[in-house]
């Protein structure tokens, strides 16, 4: 009864955003239980609204063992590997983030798979499979984002960040075909800069936050 309770309040302080006090309380569990699959998870949450990447990617691949066994949950396993697929994005660690990836199945209907196979895509200059998976990812969107809109903003605002990010992750394709096309013709890359002055707008109107 105690634990539960305990992991009652890590839930709660993590949801309240005191993401250091969730922390603190999560890492006490691991040492008492090195394969607490929620505690992990837990730390890896915290540790990503931290902006503390390094400590995701180095947790993820130090529990791989335990967050990959079959007796996790599928839903859990997932979701480690998508925080530690972001958390090696950050860091610009492209190789264990396309091992992170291999772990999300491709008929997963969740739109984190093609998402960030649309990323590694684009740093190889694949640009066409990039665009079937941001299509694949849209799609998984649409099936579920009507009805959350329907329900509430706050469930349905995850998935308006994703939809924001995939048609960013288009302007980073357009940025660059329009900039190597403009090199090759020996024209000023009127279409990049424009991209550039978007986005900077953009950035000026973001919270000073992490995650944003």
């Amino acid at each position: 009864r105690g634990s539960g309770l305990k992991s009652v309040k890590e839930s709660w302080l993590a949801k309240l955003g005191h993401w250091r006090e969730a922390l603190e309380l999560y890492e006490r569990r691991l040492v008492g239980n090195p394969h607490d699959v929620a505690a992990i998870l837990g730390c890896m949450k915290c540790l990503d609204a931290l902006g503390n990447w390094e400590r995701v990617v180095e947790l993820y691949f130090r529990t791989r063992l335990t967050l990959r066994s079959e007796s996790t949950d599928p839903k859990v396993r997932k979701k480690a590997a998508a925080l530690g697929a972001n958390a090696a994005w950050s860091l610009g660690r492209w190789d264990d983030m396309e091992e992170l990836v291999s772990v999300m199945e491709p008929e997963e209907p969740a739109v984190e798979g093609p998402f960030f196979r649309a990323v590694i895509a684009v740093h190889k200059n694949r640009y066409e499979d990039a665009a079937l998976h941001i299509d694949r990812a849209r799609q998984l969107l649409d099936n579920t984002f009507t009805a959350l809109v329907a329900e509430s903003y706050k469930r349905a605002y995850t998935s308006m960040v994703s939809v924001q990010l995939l048609a960013e992750l288009e302007e980073v394709i357009d940025y660059t075909r329009g900039h190597l096309d403009s090199l090759r013709a020996g024209e000023s890359p009127k279409r990049s800069r424009a991209l550039m002055e978007k986005w900077d707008r953009r950035l000026r109107g973001c919270r000073l936050e992490v995650n944003a």
